[in-house]
């Protein structure tokens, strides 16, 4: 696998985190609750097809698995330890996505929807950060219907979860403020789950 270049900005910690999970042979989160969660809170695509999805910051691919149910899933990550994982899974749950090891930066390819379920390196970064708003001008550019954006918040709000500031529990209406310039956008909050709509 051909290892991104950009990829200065983004935290470094994750290989070390998913190499873990390898050895215990198992996925960061269960394929069940991935599987209900996005059920209970994703709308099934209207299309009559399974249109293309990025899965933005894939990690260990259980997401993409999950949602290529009803997507024709491209699951993008820079995490080389991540991308193998992906692929063990997918073959596991016989799961057809396309995994690459790719920095979003770089990426130019345009998918129909994008998902990020925010793990802790971009959802734990505050909105006024560089990182954050690089991210978000980047994930702008690959999807030309809608995004979910799904980060884990609990109030207070706007706030970071820890004096390490690897955590930050988004609001939901500062979310909707940041991304309102790419598109309409609306949020449910549930069970310390925002997840935040954006329909171009």
């Amino acid at each position: 696998m051909k290892k991104p270049t950009n990829t200065n900005i983004w935290r470094k910690d994750y290989e070390a985190f998913y190499k873990l999970h390898a050895d215990e042979n198992k996925p960061v989160y269960a394929y069940d609750w991935c599987k209900k969660f996005i059920t209970e809170r994703l709308p099934k695509p209207t299309e009559g097809y399974r249109p293309s999805m990025v899965d933005i910051g894939c990690g260990d691919g259980i997401w993409s698995i999950v949602l290529s149910d009803n997507y024709k899933v491209t699951g993008i990550d820079n995490s080389e330890q991540g991308i193998t994982n992906a692929n063990i899974l997918a073959d596991k749950y016989n799961a057809k996505v396309h995994f690459q090891l790719a920095d979003i930066l770089e990426t130019q390819q345009k998918f129909e929807y994008a998902f990020c379920r925010g793990p802790e390196f971009f959802g734990g970064y505050a909105p006024n950060s560089e990182v954050f708003q690089l991210f978000k001008r980047a994930v702008a550019k690959l999807f030309t219907k809608r995004m979910y954006f799904i980060v884990y918040s609990k109030p207070p709000f706007s706030r970071y979860a820890n004096d390490e500031k690897t955590s930050y529990y988004h609001d939901p209406e500062v979310l909707v403020e940041e991304f309102s310039e790419y598109g309409t956008c609306s949020y449910t909050y549930l069970q310390n789950y925002i997840v935040l709509q954006i329909n171009k």
